[in-house]
C-alpha cells in the first residue's frame, strides 16, 4: 500500500532569511519549524510527499517556488488556486496513483480536497492533538524516538 503525506506550505519561506535566494524547490522553500518536522515525519511515515500551495497547488519536492508569496486557503477563493486546476495537477503528477494519503494539514483542508482526494483513502496522523504546540511537541519526540 503505497502511501502520500500531503502538508501544508507554511508561511515561513526560505526568502525570508535569504531575500537574495531565486527560485527554490519545494522541498527547501519552506523553512519553519512546523514544516520542516513534518516533512521530517513524511519521509518516514510515507512512500513520498507533497506540499499543498494555496498559490501553486500541489506541489512535489522537486518542484520549483518562483518566489516568496503569501496566500492561504482562508482567503477568498479568487485569490487561491482554483479547484479545477488541483484536480488537474492531482491527475498530471500521478498523486492519484496511491492508496493512501496521509494528509498532515489536518482536517481544515477538507474543503480543499473533496472531491480530489478519495475521503475513504484519507488518514489524520495529527488529529486530536490539539493546537500547533501540541503537535510541534509530538513531531518532536516522534522524531527524537526514531534515533
Amino acid at each position: 500500500m503505497r502511501t502520500l503525506a500531503v502538508l501544508p506550505c507554511g508561511k515561513q519561506k526560505i526568502w525570508k532569511h535569504h531575500p537574495e535566494s531565486g527560485p527554490a524547490f519545494a522541498a527547501e522553500a519552506y523553512t519553519g519549524t512546523l514544516h520542516r518536522y513534518m516533512q521530517s515525519y513524511a519521509r518516514f511515515h510515507a512512500d513520498d510527499f507533497c506540499i499543498l500551495s494555496a498559490l501553486h497547488g500541489f506541489l512535489l519536492p522537486e518542484d520549483i517556488v518562483p518566489e516568496d508569496y503569501d496566500r492561504s486557503f482562508s482567503q477568498p477563493p479568487s485569490e487561491t488556486i482554483s479547484t479545477g486546476e488541483l484536480t488537474r495537477q492531482f491527475h498530471e503528477k500521478g498523486l492519484d496513483a496511491f492508496d493512501r494519503y496521509m494528509m498532515m494539514t489536518g482536517r481544515k483542508y477538507e474543503k480543499v480536497v473533496k472531491g480530489i482526494i478519495p475521503e475513504e483513502r484519507r488518514t489524520y496522523p495529527l488529529e486530536g492533538l490539539g493546537g500547533i504546540g501540541y503537535i510541534l511537541n509530538y513531531l518532536k519526540k516522534e522524531e527524537a524516538d526514531r534515533y
